[in-house]
């Protein structure tokens, strides 16, 4: 995924990215089945951070360019994708609180906040197709479109 994004990074004018591939992924890598008479009782398995493609992008970014992340979050979820749209050099990030009713993955509402530099933007639950709409009036917007 990283790859994709560097090698069509400089044609975008916009860029959403919702989510992230894996923060971790394992080390090592089975050729095959791994048996559980083989592995024993006890089995791990080692992990390593996968690239932060979102940070990457941010880092790289041009001044023409518009980048959107997401944060799930379940604590201190304002405070986390304000610190989220500094760090990964983004001009917006939508919000998710995976922990509240009608918001993140399951079901057909969402509830979202938009988040940026001019402050926090809280929509009421409303469909997934509806938050697409707010979010691309919210680009639209920003970018003068």
């Amino acid at each position: 995924m990283l790859s994709a994004c560097q090698h069509h990074y400089t044609a975008c004018d916009i860029l959403i990215k919702s989510a992230a591939v894996a923060d971790f992924t394992p080390m090592l890598v089975s050729a095959g089945k791994l048996k559980k008479e083989q592995l024993g009782e006890d089995w791990s398995i080692a992990l390593r951070r996968t690239p932060d493609i979102l940070a990457w992008l941010g880092e790289h970014k041009r001044a023409d360019q518009f980048l959107v992340g997401f944060a799930l979050e379940t604590d201190h979820a304002e405070e986390n994708a304000k610190a989220k749209l500094e760090r990964k050099k983004c001009d917006l990030v939508v919000l998710n609180r995976a922990n509240q009713p009608n918001s993140g993955f399951a079901g057909d509402l969402n509830t979202i906040t938009l988040v940026s530099q001019q402050g926090l933007t809280a929509l009421e639950p409303m469909s997934k197709r509806e938050c697409a709409r707010h979010l691309w009036g919210a680009i639209e917007a920003k970018i003068g479109g």
